[in-house]
């Protein structure tokens, strides 16, 4: 079955918005014509993987012996992060994220997938991630492109951009919804973090955490969702908390890429934000979608170097 039609026009027309999450890196299958372009050395860690590290670079297990149940929740980032937080402290915390972030330590700069290459070179003039990496940044540059970028501030004085001029697909405006990772004071990373995040977003204006046209757009445009465990309670949280107390009549449709199945809580949870669940995988949307609106096969991708 073909990706919806009305998704392929609104991306087409640059009036979708782009949101992706840490999954929007999976690598392809090895037996995938895009595997040889993405080695296992330049992929980016996924959120597992990441608090993984720094559960064991943090000796987790061992200061945190007296916690019950821990070891269950080694894949568990915002609390990894937390508890690393409370051993190591808030900079070496971030200095590690850092770290696997951009070069996992081995001096081999991370690199942006084909799928993420061919979505920066679609026509999106908005995109949200929740993501620290620079990697849709780089894809972007590849392309010519220059992202104008908002970067979530945790500062409650903070006043956020209140333009509302719509920018020209050749450059996009990026809202870094959980921070960057040059910039250590926006993460969104552990559970107090989440917490402060979420409090934070019904702030009034002019400190709103979601820029003004973000915010609009957000009811007005249909959202592409690549990258996330829709059974993951944040991010459900996230998506009803932007929409709170807005008529589902007026809620723009939104298209998220679930893989091979649809977990029937998160749909029926979801049953009120207008979310059309695409039962496939990334690397199968994306390369349909690029083909669809640009009329020529996804590019296997290639190495970036800046």
């Amino acid at each position: 079955m073909g990706l919806p039609h009305s998704l392929i026009e609104s991306v087409a027309d640059g009036e979708c918005i782009l949101f992706t999450g840490a999954g929007v890196n999976y690598p392809p299958e090895q037996d995938s014509v895009f595997a040889s372009s993405y080695p296992p050395e330049v992929q980016p860690p996924l959120g597992d993987q990441l608090s993984k590290t720094i559960a064991e670079e943090g000796d987790l297990l061992r200061s945190h012996a007296d916690l019950r149940g821990l070891e269950s929740q080694i894949g568990n980032l915002q609390r990894m992060a937390a508890l690393y937080e409370i051993s190591h402290g808030r900079k070496n915390l971030v200095d590690l994220i850092a770290r696997e972030v951009k070069t996992g330590g081995r001096g081999q700069r991370r690199q942006p997938s084909a799928v993420v290459q061919a979505l920066a070179r679609l026509p999106f003039r908005l995109a949200v991630t929740t993501n620290y990496d620079q990697l849709y940044e780089l894809a972007l540059g590849f392309h010519g492109k220059r992202e104008i970028a908002d970067i979530y501030n945790p500062d409650a004085t903070f006043k956020s951009n209140p333009s509302m001029e719509e920018p020209e697909p050749d450059s996009p405006r990026l809202f870094k919804m959980h921070g960057d990772v040059d910039r250590a004071d926006s993460l969104v990373i552990t559970e107090d973090d989440y917490i402060q995040f979420i409090l934070r977003m019904r702030d009034p204006s002019p400190y709103k955490v979601i820029p003004s046209l973000f915010e609009f757009r957000l009811m007005s445009w249909p959202i592409l969702f690549i990258g996330y465990s829709l059974a993951d309670i944040n991010f459900r949280l996230i998506l009803k908390t932007m929409r709170w107390g807005v008529d589902e009549a007026h809620v723009a449709e939104s298209f998220a890429v679930v893989g091979p199945s649809v977990d029937p809580v998160v749909k029926v949870s979801l049953r009120d934000q207008q979310v059309v669940f695409v039962a496939k995988s990334a690397w199968d949307v994306v390369p349909e979608l690029y083909q669809q609106v640009m009329g020529e096969d996804m590019p296997v991708g290639r190495e970036i170097a800046r």
